[in-house]
């Protein structure tokens, strides 16, 4: 018995699938390909972290051409030195003693 609505459908030949590097050399650089195979890992456990990413070397030169980046803000995200201790006392105010305990 067949599904008529899936006549004439034909999966890819996938016997001999084709390598990132194969399929993508001729038009991205190792740099490129590389961040691109660490995102696309089927290993959950293998596969770049957002912030593995950020940290690439692909962006490079987007952090180095950056002139508006805020030197206060630290590479993980967090505010460093007195800013972060000024948006702590902050969020002090702001939660119940219950909450803090």
């Amino acid at each position: 018995m067949r599904n008529t609505r899936y006549k004439g459908l034909k999966f890819p030949d996938i016997s001999h699938p084709e390598s990132i590097e194969a399929r993508y050399a001729p038009c991205m650089n190792d740099v490129e390909i590389d961040l691109m195979k660490g995102l696309l890992q089927m290993d959950p456990y293998q596969r770049l972290t957002a912030n593995q990413a950020l940290d690439h070397e692909f962006f490079d030169d987007l952090r180095s051409k950056d002139s508006e980046y805020d030197s206060s803000v630290d590479v993980d995200g967090t505010l460093g030195g007195q800013e972060s201790n000024q948006v702590i006392r902050d969020n002090k105010r702001i939660l119940s003693p219950e909450m803090l305990a």
